[in-house]
Formats: structure tokens, C-alpha cells, sequence
């Protein structure tokens, strides 16, 4: 396993293998773009005692090429110095742009020629105002004004608390220009994507009352301002005025991202009732999220970012272990997220890496969870659409059974006139019997129940019998679907549907009254005997194994009325319902005879 690892670090940082000699960079007509990590030297001041004189004057200095030290230095107090040095060989028509193409640097002091010769400084950094920077971009732009055919150095001191990388380039300016355009176009449309995802997820949340959704939007939410602030959009156009938030927003955004990742994900694998080990995985990783958001806002910074690089570097065997446990239950969606989870898991360890000061920066590696994040918010998406899919299944079987039925219909009107009214009748009998039945349960339904009721209440009044009605509630039930999903549910509906039916006589009339709650018509039954019969039914319900609720002890709660002869105008649902109130009350999993 460890030569694995060893292979795939070299495989991530090709860039630094090596032992170029640094150069001098040189620029003539043909110049676009030069990446002058070839040309950089960086000489690491521990003790932060080193002034740009001494820089210059000591050659005893042991100054490193960027080509032997790689450009990720990870989390360090240091300041480090770099120079690097450009001669323009030919006459330039064309303006030159200095690149530090890393938005999230605390301090940054260019040091540079002017025409005559002397030293110049300009001095940038995220812990400065956004309106002193030289120029009005997110990463850190200055203009070059090098004197043709002469050597010229120049140096830059670098600090911050977070992780240090060194990516210097050197631009024409239209080049940049054109580069700018397509690279914000780029972004643009994955911005664009991101939020309309989260807009989506929002809505869906909104209609289904599905608390995943919400998790979801949030998660990607707390992503797309992280990464917002990564790129340096944030302290350009949302808080260019507060250096010292700038930072440490994204500290904190790194924290909330992890959070919301683990809470989405924990949720839909279930993980929270079924994996009593990897769940304290999981809460772990997100305690250590929510203490990076508040050293972020109240305490050591540096810290802070350290300790939510760590998270990050934490969720993908966390998340990889949760997927995998579940999987093994059988639970299929849990592929699916896996796999959008396995890509960007991928780019999250990276990057990871790559302010540890593990692995070099360069493109791929410092925009690897952007590139990774792409296709798993879409994955991820496609698996709670699949899940809703899930959820509707049974409807749209029913509604081709339906159709089925209404293509035979018409396809007999075709046949000969006895013919015809035969199959008419047949299948107004089946519309007719599903008009009166729960399609589910094969039950009464609603309306049809309480018909019968009438009926049977207007038996009872006029040959003084009795009559006992029963009001059944499924305990917990809402529970039941928002742990284990509604198609679980609905086998937990059936299963009881199955014990009422078996356990009444042909003359007793039972209904779904409405989502889980059922109700028995007992003509020719006083109140004790419904409630004997009630007690036998809950024990048998209490007997239930079904393995899509991990054979889950169900249990319901009744409530019993007995007719009243002396009291016909009194409603007898009415009086059954506030027994099962009251059973309900004293502890569900009880029979209450009013």
C-alpha cells in the first residue's frame, strides 16, 4: 500500500521532479505567457529578521530554486523570500503584468527597478484593503516596466498565516486579457450551475418536505462560498473593505462545507440508526468542523486553518467507510452517492495535500476539488432524484394500470355489441370497485367507509342491533417514513391491511380512513367484544417482521365506540377518534373503549 501512495504522489506532482538550474527569464516579441517558476529562488526567514537590504547585500543567504523545493511550502510562520530575474531582450510594444495567482496571501511586499535603476515597493495581501492593490483583480496584478536589453531582479516578501504557495507568471497584457475572458466565462458557468442546483434542491425541499434536500442545498451553499472566497471573489466584490474577515472566511466556509458534506451524507446513508461505530465517525469529523468555524471567527487563526485542512483531508475515508457499510445492508442508493462522492473525494484529498505543503501547486492540483466538484454535486443530485423516483413508483404503476384498463376499453368498443357490453360492464365494475377501494390496501377507502357506516348506523337504529366502530392508528408512523422511506411505509400499511382482513367476519366492514389510520364497522357487536377483538388484532400487529424496517417492532393504538340507540344524533366516528385519543395519550400501543 505504501509504494501505492509513493507512486500516486509522483504521479500528482510531476512538476517537481527535477533539478533544473534557475535561470534568468527572458522576453521578446514572442512572449504571451511565461511561468517563472523555472526562474524563481526562495530563501525561507525563520526568524523573520531579514530586511530587503540584507536580501540583496548578503550573498551568504542560501536562496533554494523553486524547482528543487516545489511551490506548496504548507502551514509555516515563516516569511519567505523569493527573486527571480527578467531581461527583455527586443523593444516591447506591449505592456507586461506581473501574476501571483494565489488570492489568499496575508502580505505581500514587491520589491522592483523603476527606469533609473532604484528599488521600488509595493505592498498587497488579503490582510489589506482591497482598494490598495494595484490593480483591481483578485489575484495579485502589477505592472512591469523593464529596461530593454538590461538584467533586471526583483523580489517579493511573502507571509501568512494560512498555507504558503509561490505561482508567479508573467503576462502581456491583451494576453492576460483574453485569458481573464475565457477563465471568467469558465467560472461563470460553473457558478452558474452551482446555484442552480442549489435553487433546485431549495425548491424541492419546499414541495417535499424532505429534509435531505435542505441539507443538500446548504451543503452546496457552504461549498460555493468557499470556493467563492478561494478564488478571491469574495474579498473583491462582497467584503472589500474587512481584511481581517477576508481570511478567516474562509476558514470558516471550509468548516461549514464539511459540516453540511457529513450531515447530508450521514443522512442518506442512514447512517445515524444503522452503523453505531462509523456514526461517531461522522460526529467527530463534524465536531472538528464546528471547532474550525469558531477558531476561525474567535479564536487562533492559524490554528483554525490548519485544524479545517485536516477535516477536509478527514471526509474522504470517513464518507468512503459510511458508502461502503451501507452498501453491504443493501442499500442501493448508497452507490450512487458513492460514486459522486469517489471523484470529488479525490480532488478533496488533493488539494488537501497541497496546503499541507505535501504536493506542488500547479493547475490541476490547486483547482482540483472545482474540476471534482462539478460532476459530484450532479451525482449527488441524480441520487436524490432517484430517490424521489422511489418515492413515486407506486403512483405511476397505478397510473398505467389505469391506462392499461382505459386501452381494453376502448379497444372492445371495436368487437360486436354483445361483445362490447360485456367487457363494458366488466370493467365498469373494476372502475366501480375501485371507486369504493383503497388502491393500495384493497380496502374501503374513505368516502366509501363512511357510507356503509350510515347504512349500518340506520340497521342498527331501526332493528335495535348493535354496532361497534373502531378507529386504528399506526404508532409512530411518520417516524417509520422518514427513517426508512415511504415505500417502507407503505409495505408497514399493507401488512396490517392484511391482519384487519383476516381478522373480521364477511358481514364486518373495514377502511383505510386515511393515511395511516384505519377503521372497523363490527354490525351486531357490543363494545366489549370490539374491544377483545381489538387486543387480539394488536397483538398480531405487534408479531409484524419486515425486513424493509429492519424488522422493526410495530405496534398501533385503538379507540372503540359503541352505538348508542338512546343517542342516534351523536356521531360515532366523533367518539371513536377521541378513544384513540386518549389511547394515544396514555402511551399508544393500547385499546381504549370510550
Amino acid at each position: 500500500m505504501r509504494n501505492y501512495f509513493v507512486l500516486f504522489s509522483l504521479l500528482i506532482t510531476f512538476p517537481t521532479l527535477g533539478n533544473a538550474t534557475v535561470s534568468i527569464a527572458e522576453v521578446n516579441q514572442a512572449t504571451r505567457h511565461l511561468d517563472l517558476t523555472p526562474h524563481i529562488q526562495v530563501f525561507i526567514d525563520n526568524e523573520h529578521a531579514y530586511s530587503i537590504e540584507d536580501i540583496i547585500n548578503n550573498e551568504k543567504l542560501e536562496f533554494i530554486d523553486l524547482t528543487e523545493s516545489g511551490n506548496s511550502f504548507g502551514f509555516s510562520k515563516s516569511v519567505y523570500w523569493i527573486k527571480f530575474s527578467i531581461i527583455v531582450a527586443e523593444p516591447l510594444q506591449k505592456a507586461l503584468l506581473l501574476e501571483y495567482k494565489y488570492p489568499l496571501l496575508d502580505k505581500l511586499t514587491f520589491f522592483f527597478p523603476d527606469s533609473s535603476g532604484n528599488l521600488k515597493k509595493t505592498t498587497t495581501g488579503d490582510s489589506l484593503p482591497f482598494i490598495k492593490r494595484e490593480l483591481d483583480y483578485r489575484s495579485y496584478l502589477f505592472h512591469l516596466y523593464p529596461v530593454t536589453g538590461q538584467q533586471q531582479t526583483y523580489y517579493m516578501r511573502l507571509e501568512t498565516e494560512g498555507s504558503m504557495q509561490i505561482p508567479v507568471s508573467l503576462w502581456v497584457a491583451s494576453d492576460f486579457i483574453e485569458h481573464v475572458d475565457f477563465v471568467n466565462i469558465s467560472i461563470g458557468i460553473y457558478y452558474g450551475i452551482m446555484m442552480l442546483l442549489i435553487f433546485v434542491a431549495f425548491v424541492a425541499f419546499l414541495f417535499l418536505r424532505n429534509v435531505l434536500y435542505l441539507y443538500y442545498s446548504l451543503y452546496l451553499l457552504s461549498f460555493l462560498m468557499f470556493q467563492f472566497s478561494v478564488d478571491g471573489f469574495s474579498y473583491q466584490y462582497l467584503w472589500p473593505d474587512l481584511p481581517q474577515w477576508t481570511s478567516r472566511a474562509t476558514v470558516f466556509f471550509i468548516g461549514t462545507s464539511v459540516f453540511f458534506a457529513m450531515l447530508f451524507t450521514g443522512s442518506f446513508l442512514r447512517i445515524w440508526n444503522y452503523h453505531q461505530y462509523i456514526k461517531w465517525l461522522f460526529f467527530l469529523t463534524m465536531g472538528l468542523a464546528i471547532v474550525s468555524m469558531f477558531l476561525s471567527v474567535f479564536g487562533n487563526y492559524a490554528f483554525a486553518v490548519k485544524l479545517a485542512a485536516f477535516t477536509g483531508v478527514l471526509i474522504p475515508p470517513v464518507i468512503l467507510l459510511g458508502s461502503f457499510s451501507s452498501i453491504k445492508k443493501g442499500y442501493k442508493p448508497a452507490l450512487i452517492l458513492l460514486s459522486g462522492w469517489s471523484i470529488y473525494l479525490i480532488g478533496v484529498y488533493i488539494s488537501g495535500l497541497v496546503y499541507l505543503g505535501l504536493i506542488e501547486s500547479y493547475f490541476f492540483t490547486r483547482n482540483s476539488v472545482q474540476l471534482a466538484s462539478v460532476v459530484e454535486v450532479l451525482l449527488l443530485g441524480y441520487a436524490l432524484i432517484e430517490q424521489v423516483r422511489v418515492l413515486n413508483r407506486d403512483k405511476e404503476s397505478a397510473t398505467v394500470s389505469a391506462n392499461k384498463y382505459l386501452r381494453q376499453l376502448n379497444e372492445g368498443l371495436e368487437s360486436q355489441v354483445a361483445e362490447r357490453t360485456r367487457e363494458l360492464k366488466e370493467k365498469n365494475d373494476l372502475l366501480s370497485d375501485l371507486a369504493l377501494h383503497d388502491s393500495m390496501t384493497g380496502l374501503l377507502n374513505h368516502n366509501a367507509s363512511i357510507k356503509q357506516l350510515k347504512i349500518m348506523t340506520s340497521t342498527a337504529l331501526r332493528y335495535e342491533r348493535d354496532l361497534a366502530v373502531v378507529m386504528i392508528d399506526i404508532d409512530h408512523f411518520k417516524q417509520i417514513n422518514d427513517q426508512y422511506g415511504h415505500p417502507a411505509g407503505d409495505t408497514v400499511i399493507v401488512a396490517i391491511a392484511n391482519i384487519l382482513k383476516n381478522s373480521l367476519r364477511e358481514s364486518d366492514g373495514c377502511g383505510r380512513y386515511g393515511g395511516e389510520e384505519f377503521i372497523l364497522l363490527l354490525p351486531e357487536t357490543q363494545g366489549e367484544y370490539a374491544l377483545e377483538l381489538a387486543e387480539s388484532i394488536r397483538l398480531k400487529i405487534m408479531e409484524i417482521k419486515i425486513d424493509e424496517v429492519d424488522e422493526k417492532q410495530l405496534s398501533a393504538s385503538f379507540g372503540i365506540a359503541a352505538f348508542d340507540r338512546e343517542n342516534s344524533t351523536a356521531d360515532i366516528i366523533c367518539d371513536a377518534d377521541k378513544a384513540l385519543y386518549k389511547a394515544k395519550e396514555n402511551g399508544r400501543n393500547q385499546v381504549v373503549l370510550l
